[in-house]
Parts: structure tokens; C-alpha cells; sequence
């Protein structure tokens, strides 16, 4: 249940086609570490009826993910992730332009009492600190 949205965002445009490749290694280096590595190299054309052969926005041309995943028993675990994203339009029309970076995350899921409970939190933002860090927490209960 490991999810690291290279996207960062919430697109909008009414319709595009995006063409991406990608790679990505994923090597287990002791029974309590593993790592991964992958890069995708995109291409989006907007199709729709505003602003047609303009890019996506939101879809950067080169995304480059870097995850260090530590299991500490159970399953418990602690996952740090680097993400970086080359320059993307924010808008359908193309005018602004969200900066290349770097986006730092750091997640620890473990659970509690018999595994009844489950605890994750997350906290990721940007390395530039353009705008704050994301915070959240879940807590959930099985019967």
C-alpha cells in the first residue's frame, strides 16, 4: 500500500493524450531494506476543445523517483522518498510554468494492540519550500 504520486497535483483539461515511458529497478538489499529507483519520460498534447496541441498541465517531461523502504518487524515499516520533476504548465493555456524541484517524503505505518489498530503518517513537501509541507495521519480500527 505504498503510493507515491509523482504528479503532485490535480490536473484539469477536458481532454489530451499522454504518451510516457518508463524503468524502474527495485532491489531487496538485507530481509529489513529494500530500495527503488525509476525515471518516466512523458509527452502530453491537450486534444480537447480549448487550447488544442498545448501541453497538460500538471504532466512534467522527465520525473525521476528515488524510495528507501526500512522494514522493522511485523509490518512495521518507515519509507523515505525523493521525487523530482522537471518544469510543467499549471494551466490548460500554458502561461504559467511550476518550477523543476525536488520533493521530500517521510511515511511510518505500524500497527498497534494484536494488529486491531493501524496507524500511518505521512509528512511531504518541496525542497524549495514553495509552499508548505502535507501533513496526514490515518487511524483505522479492524475487527
Amino acid at each position: 500500500q505504498i503510493v507515491i504520486d509523482a504528479y503532485n497535483g490535480d490536473p484539469q483539461f477536458d481532454r489530451g493524450r499522454l504518451s510516457q515511458v518508463a524503468v524502474a529497478y527495485n532491489r531487496i538489499l538485507s530481509p529489513r531494506w529494500s530500495v527503488l529507483t525509476g525515471y518516466t519520460w512523458s509527452h502530453s498534447r491537450n486534444t480537447g476543445e480549448y487550447f488544442p496541441g498545448n501541453a497538460l498541465p500538471g504532466f512534467p517531461r522527465h520525473t525521476g523517483v528515488l524510495v528507501n523502504v526500512w522494514k522493522h518487524g511485523g509490518r512495521d515499516y518507515t519509507l523515505l522518498s525523493l521525487v523530482y520533476r522537471s518544469g510543467r504548465f499549471t494551466q490548460m493555456s500554458n502561461q504559467t510554468v511550476e518550477g523543476a524541484g525536488w520533493t521530500l517524503g517521510l511515511m511510518h505505518s505500524m500497527d498497534l494492540r494484536e494488529r486491531r489498530w493501524s496507524l500511518v503518517t505521512s509528512i511531504q513537501g518541496p525542497l524549495d519550500g514553495r509552499v508548505p509541507p502535507t501533513f496526514w495521519l490515518r487511524l483505522r480500527w479492524r475487527s
